[in-house]
């Protein structure tokens, strides 16, 4: 992850982190808003401005996203070393 001259975040994770980005959860290898579609505005503390929209996850979000890490980790433990590696190295 790094930051250019633009304000912009840059991270391999499909989309880029800007000023008035709208931000989703990663949930079982998708980027999905929280399931009850609310949002919580991230301010920034200099201007006061909203600088980001945050999904306003809730318990049955996380019961999905452990679902799913469940899910993944008997697929993950059996991947080689190196292939977790290039894996990790992608994002």
């Amino acid at each position: 992850m790094s930051k250019n001259s633009n304000d912009k975040v840059e991270a391999n994770v499909g989309f880029e982190f800007t000023p008035q980005s709208k931000i989703l959860n990663y949930l079982d290898g998708e980027w999905v808003p929280a399931r009850q579609e609310k949002t919580l505005d991230n301010f920034n503390p200099a201007t006061g401005e909203v600088f980001q929209t945050l999904p306003a996850s809730n318990a049955m979000d996380v019961v999905y996203a452990v679902k799913g890490a469940t899910q993944a980790f008997d697929k993950w433990k059996d991947l080689g070393f190196q292939k977790r590696a290039d894996l990790l190295n992608k994002i």
